[in-house]
This record gives structure tokens, C-alpha cells and sequence, in this order.
């Protein structure tokens, strides 16, 4: 190094210690920044798998109530002989008092099942803008 030449002993040595503690200090905070990317990468891992139980758990309890609700219109529709008009009630209030999350209801027979003058008869209750407004029959020869 041509400019360490005319100096002083006290200059070289101040000069060389002080690059010393430079690179210590590059070294520290590389390790530091090394540290601290691990801790914010397991903080972040560990804040998204929690985040992702709690949403596994919401929407089983959304499955459980639209299955228990499931049960209950498959034990109605076993052991109460309904015509359609009063089923039709039962289908839009299920889904009425369903969870939002739960945006309709089917229920469809075997052909001829509940009405022998109807080969298909599968009524669907829907909500339209946070109402059940509808009932539409699905099923036909498609």
C-alpha cells in the first residue's frame, strides 16, 4: 500500500485496527441479518400454519352444520309424508337457517319416488343476495 509509506507507526497501526474491527463488524452483521432472516422465516412459517387451522376449523364447522342439517332433512324426509307445496317450505327453511356460508339445499328422489306422476323431482333453494328468493327443480332426462 503506496500511501501507508510516509506514515507514521501510529497511523499504520490505528489504520490496520480499525480495518480489523471494519471487517469483524461486516462479519457480525452479516451473522446478525443471517439470524434474524431464519427467526422471520420460522415466525412467518408458524403464523401461516396457524393461520391455516384456524381456517381448516371454520369450515369444518361449516361441514358440520350443513351435514347435521343433512341428517335432520334425511329424517324428516324418511318419516313425514309431506306434499309439495309444505316440502318446499321445509327446503327454503333449512337454508334459511343455515349458516350464510351455506348457500343452498338439494334435495332430489328416485324417479317416480315422491310423486308417481313425476319421474324427476329434485327441488334446489338458493339464496340470491343474502335471501332464499328461489327454488328451481333440477334433474330431467340430461
Amino acid at each position: 500500500m503506496i500511501f501507508l509509506r510516509n506514515r507514521s507507526l501510529a497511523f499504520k497501526l490505528s489504520f490496520s485496527i480499525l480495518c480489523c474491527v471494519i471487517a469483524i463488524t461486516g462479519v457480525i452483521l452479516a451473522h446478525n441479518g443471517t439470524v434474524a432472516r431464519r427467526l422471520l422465516l420460522n415466525n412467518i412459517e408458524e403464523s401461516a400454519h396457524k393461520l391455516c387451522e384456524a381456517m381448516a376449523a371454520r369450515l369444518d364447522q361449516t361441514f358440520f352444520a350443513a351435514a347435521e342439517q343433512a341428517r335432520v332433512m334425511a329424517a324428516v324426509v324418511e318419516n313425514v309424508e309431506l306434499k309439495e307445496p309444505d316440502f318446499l317450505k321445509l327446503l327454503r327453511a333449512v337454508v334459511d337457517d343455515a349458516p350464510t356460508s351455506v348457500y343452498g339445499s338439494m334435495v332430489a328422489f328416485e324417479p317416480f319416488a315422491f310423486d308417481p306422476a313425476k319421474q324427476y323431482f329434485g327441488p334446489y333453494s338458493f339464496r340470491e343476495n343474502g335471501r332464499v328468493t328461489k327454488t328451481t327443480y333440477l334433474g330431467g332426462e340430461n
